[in-house]
């Protein structure tokens, strides 16, 4: 099978009486198989039952082989792809809402509609190994590369000369993660991650240095740690580290040099996927008597890990 690079979930929707959930992700290709990008449909599986809930209160072990049946689980369906030989797909970016499709590559940047359609191919001098739509801008998109530039593309300029990639800031090190803020303060941030461990929030107005650097972060070597940003109720930045802790620092220290604001426990195992939720899920009927609704609607950290055999664990923390 070959290496997922990236993966996004998308919207849910009901499609002939069933409720289903889009994901898409890249594929680093092997032997036979060219890189591609894959957009998949996966039927959600039924909620417990307050049957099937009792057992999983009375002894999670056994209701966990019951109803964690790989076998039973929905497949996955295939919706849309789109591939490219001689390329390295690292990062990729779905706006739903923009109907727009961005690609990180080896050879640059990739810019689709949303039926998988070739809209621009933006050529980079590095590998792109992060990119992000501009929320306010829909046809700018921001790029992170292995040589640390990061870069603004403005699709609206009327030749691929004046597209290419206009340099705003330089880390010293392979950018691994990027959040344009236009939902955040005056709406000219953008914040990056680098694999050295540096992290920094830019002010696109002013090009010399970082308006405020997020201290502690561990990295020394890789992309696939968790990273999320949360705009609307906790204001804050959650990244995962290879000492396998997640550190989250809050949005409204506005000192120049921002350390962490909580720092998690050793998982002992990678974390290569984390969430903030500023609107949990709501409880399923079958957990009404449990007496944590307090928690329950509060804002929360998702965390995933995963070990060597790729079996993942999900932590919910309140904040």
């Amino acid at each position: 099978m070959a290496p997922v690079t990236s993966l996004q979930y998308g919207p849910m929707c009901d499609l002939d009486g069933c409720r289903t959930q889009f994901l898409m992700a890249t594929t680093m290709g092997h032997a036979r198989s060219p890189n591609g990008l894959w957009r998949f449909r996966l039927a959600l599986p039924e909620a417990l039952n307050e049957e099937q809930a009792g057992q999983l209160m009375e002894n999670q072990e056994q209701a966990r082989r019951v109803l964690v049946d790989p076998l039973q689980l929905p497949t996955a369906q295939d919706d849309s792809s789109y591939d490219a030989r001689k390329d390295t797909f690292w990062a990729s970016h779905w706006s739903y809402d923009h109907n727009v499709v961005l690609i990180g590559s080896a050879k640059g940047l990739t810019i689709l509609n949303g039926s998988f359609d070739l809209a621009d191919r933006i050529s980079t001098k590095s590998d792109v190994f992060a990119t992000q739509l501009s929320a306010s801008q829909p046809r700018i998109a921001w790029i992170g590369c292995r040589n640390g530039h990061l870069a603004l593309v403005d699709s609206r300029k009327p030749n691929a000369e004046a597209r290419k990639p206009s340099l705003r800031f330089k880390h010293a090190s392979s950018i691994t993660h990027l959040r344009p803020l236009d939902d955040w303060a005056s709406g000219h941030g953008v914040l990056a991650a680098s694999m050295n461990g540096h992290v920094a929030l830019w002010d696109t107005r002013f090009s010399k240095r970082p308006t405020r650097q997020f201290i502690d972060h561990r990295n020394e070597h890789t992309r696939n740690l968790g990273f999320d940003v949360d705009t609307i109720a906790t204001f804050s930045v959650a990244i995962a580290g290879v000492d396998n802790k997640v550190r989250v620092w809050s949005l409204l220290d506005h000192q120049q040099t921002v350390a962490p604001a909580w720092t998690s426990d050793d998982f002992h195992r990678p974390i290569p996927s984390i969430a903030l939720q500023h609107t949990p899920p709501p409880r399923h009927a079958a957990w009404t008597h449990l007496n944590h609704e307090k928690h329950a609607s509060l804002p929360g950290l998702l965390v995933c890990t995963s070990d060597q055999q790729h079996t993942p664990e999900l932590h919910w923390f309140s904040v």
